[in-house]
């Protein structure tokens, strides 16, 4: 099978990492918000807007029409 050598050297990179904190997730994270405050640049997020939920007992928040 063809590996691509781009996509080795990331997860080497990803795995050194992860070394540093043991496979801890939220430290990693952590890490890795920090470095984006740290970095100087200028990021954009797109959260979402609150969706509505569906009331209990309908379908995609309408309610059933019988017969």
């Amino acid at each position: 099978m063809w590996k691509d050598p781009f996509i080795e050297e990331l997860h080497i990179i990803r795995e050194k990492h992860a070394r540093q904190f043991n496979g801890d997730m939220d430290a990693i994270f952590q890490d890795w918000l920090k470095k984006q405050r740290e970095s100087g640049r200028e990021y954009v997020s797109f959260y979402s807007k609150k969706r509505r939920v569906a009331e209990p007992n309908t379908k995609y928040g309408r309610k059933n029409k019988v017969g």
